[in-house]
């Protein structure tokens, strides 16, 4: 039997602890969710809409974000969101003229 080392968070302390376990049941564990796209009825869009309608990395969009660098973005608690209108401003500035498709609303 061989076993590999995986962490673990204990629900009592939410401390994060090392844990030895067999390899099936490291592989039955599931991968962590990947975010999903928000598109709000308000026009507001999370990072990863965003990202994906600029075809940029949410890396990115967190850099340009701690730079101060455009688009304009506001904070809703620990989430982060972009209004329609900047992000469309944003890529009209960075595309050249002709080159950009109209985006579907």
């Amino acid at each position: 039997m061989k076993l590999k080392q995986t962490l673990v968070r204990d629900p009592k302390t939410n401390r994060t602890r090392r844990k030895w376990v067999t390899r099936e049941e490291f592989e039955k564990r599931k991968p962590p969710a990947k975010r999903q796209a928000i598109h709000t009825s308000n026009d507001e869009l999370n990072e990863v809409a965003v990202a994906k309608m600029l075809k940029l990395s949410v890396q990115t969009l967190r850099n340009r974000r701690s730079n101060g660098e455009p688009p304009e973005y506001f904070k809703r608690g620990n989430r982060v969101f972009y209004t329609l209108a900047a992000v469309i401003e944003f890529q009209d500035r960075r595309t050249k003229k002709g080159n950009r498709l109209p985006v579907k609303i």
